[in-house]
């Protein structure tokens, strides 16, 4: 078990790096970063191996990772677009000039400002996500450390804990059916057959005792 804890451990860590890599050199790689720490999360679930602490923490760090590489992605696309607008909005401002079409320069630089207003937004909001995201992650992981460990001093029981022991029944709770068949074992009940087949007895019996017996047919019968 300690070496497959530790097979792991190592896999743990290689998927991780291995999702952040295709992310961080190609923003299109996206799917295949998120099929790999998916298919890490999926491993995790079933492992029997890692202490149940480790691998708790091991999977809310999976999940963590999930959104951060949709993150990175988001930020390389967005980088990418703002890197190369204003090269192309200076070639259209280039071109209307040359046109000398009047008013045409401004109206490109105009739309060129918006553009690149919107995509600062963007990447602005892309940041606060992701240290919404962080503070997330750290409150999961300490609530994880806080229900692993077990309580310091006495335990304080519930205001109303008295009262719901009261009510609380001592006694083995049955069904209507079930109480009938246990009423139906405790009578005595006594017969008189003759030259009466097996199944006319069970059915007077059924009948008197007033509940259903089931027979072991394959039990009662001799082997040939």
């Amino acid at each position: 078990m300690k070496i497959e804890a530790q097979r792991i451990e190592k896999l743990f860590a290689d998927e991780r790096a291995a999702a952040y890599k295709l992310v961080r050199s190609d923003a299109s790689r996206l799917a295949a970063a998120t099929d790999k720490l998916e298919t890490l999360l999926t491993l995790l679930d079933k492992d029997e191996s890692l202490d149940a602490k480790r691998r708790q923490v091991l999977i809310v760090t999976v999940k963590w990772d999930l959104g951060r590489v949709a993150e990175i992605a988001g930020e390389r696309r967005t980088s990418s677009a703002s890197s190369s607008l204003p090269r192309v909005a200076r070639s259209t401002v280039r071109r209307d000039d040359d046109d000398q079409r009047p008013g045409g320069s401004r109206s490109v630089a105009r739309d060129a400002r918006s553009i690149m207003q919107s995509r600062s937004r963007d990447v602005a909001d892309s940041r606060d996500y992701r240290s919404r995201s962080a503070d997330r992650f750290n409150r999961v992981g300490r609530s994880v450390d806080r229900t692993a460990s077990a309580p310091i001093g006495d335990y304080v029981l519930p205001k109303d804990w008295a009262e719901k022991s009261r009510k609380r029944s001592t006694g083995i709770k049955m069904t209507a059916k079930e109480r009938a068949i246990m009423a139906a074992l405790k009578k005595t009940t006594g017969v008189d057959y003759n030259n009466t087949s097996f199944e006319e007895v069970i059915a007077d019996l059924k009948k008197a005792m007033g509940c259903e017996i089931i027979l072991d047919k394959r039990g009662m019968t001799r082997p040939t």
